[in-house]
């Protein structure tokens, strides 16, 4: 997912949360922004907030520092549970999030957790928590759409 700003250095983002709550197939889609970023950013640590049943996609990839577990349909459903997340994600003090899951939900969370800036798509239903919205391109692949500014 590309913005009108370029992420250009590790100085700049040193700690980045990538948030994609959706299924398997999506996580799967959105991985190659981690590994992107990485390259670009090699000191910098990044970070994925997924559903439990994604997180051993996640398991010992070289380009993801650390794995948050988002239970939103269980212990993290509903407003408390996401004011809880979003406290956890405080914490970790991120610069940017790149959020490709179009939920209002995902959007509440990294503003919430205070990350400085967030980009997601124009066709998601919390946009106006984003710092940098990048046009939906309804026609594209998947992890092409992710890439597309």
């Amino acid at each position: 997912m590309e913005s009108n700003k370029k992420v250009t250095s590790a100085e700049d983002y040193p700690n980045i949360v990538i948030v994609q709550t959706a299924f398997a197939g999506d996580l799967i889609l959105t991985i190659p922004v981690a590994q992107v970023l990485k390259r670009i950013n090699p000191l910098s640590q990044i970070d994925m907030v997924v559903i439990p049943r994604t997180a051993n996609i996640l398991m010992n990839h070289p380009d993801i520092n650390k794995v948050i577990i988002f239970d939103k349909n269980d212990k993290d459903a509903g407003f408390r549970g996401l004011l809880r997340l979003s406290r956890i994600l405080k914490e970790n003090q991120y610069d940017l999030a790149i959020i490709p899951h179009r939920s209002l939900r995902s959007a509440l969370l990294v503003r919430f957790a205070g990350v400085k800036r967030r980009i997601g798509f124009d066709k998601s239903a919390g946009k106006w928590f984003f710092t940098d919205i990048v046009h939906y391109e309804p026609y594209a692949h998947e992890i092409n759409r992710i890439f597309l500014s």
